[in-house]
């Protein structure tokens, strides 16, 4: 099945938005979350996609790395969450740490995560 043209309208028209925020992708989920769009008679990833489109071919040995924060997002397709790096490189992001506000020490030494200031 082809996506309808406005599926394909909708990518080419998001996929270079100027915002910091995550884009993602509305349409169908492939394999690991990711979005997927039949594109040149195959279903391919939108994230790579929009990589392939902005930067251009993926180079040899090389993977569409999520660099999302504070997490990588697989549905996400903002081309400035996006870079070209190995496969050792997508692991390496893969188990970053979830870092969030509510886990950050204070200067003065006040950890949220216990709960109870330093003595």
């Amino acid at each position: 099945m082809v996506w309808p043209m406005s599926m394909w309208q909708y990518f080419l028209d998001h996929v270079d938005l100027e915002t910091d925020e995550c884009i993602i992708w509305p349409g169908a989920r492939i394999g690991g979350g990711y979005g997927g769009v039949h594109h040149e008679g195959r279903l391919q990833r939108v994230h790579r996609l929009a990589l392939e489109r902005h930067v251009g071919p993926c180079p040899p040995g090389m993977e569409a790395l999520h660099t999302c924060q504070p997490r990588p997002r697989p549905g996400c397709f903002n081309i400035r969450h996006l870079r070209w790096g190995t496969h050792g490189d997508n692991m390496d992001t893969a188990r970053r740490p979830l870092i969030t506000r509510a886990t950050r020490s204070h200067p003065d030494g006040f950890d949220r995560r216990r709960a109870t200031p330093p003595t």
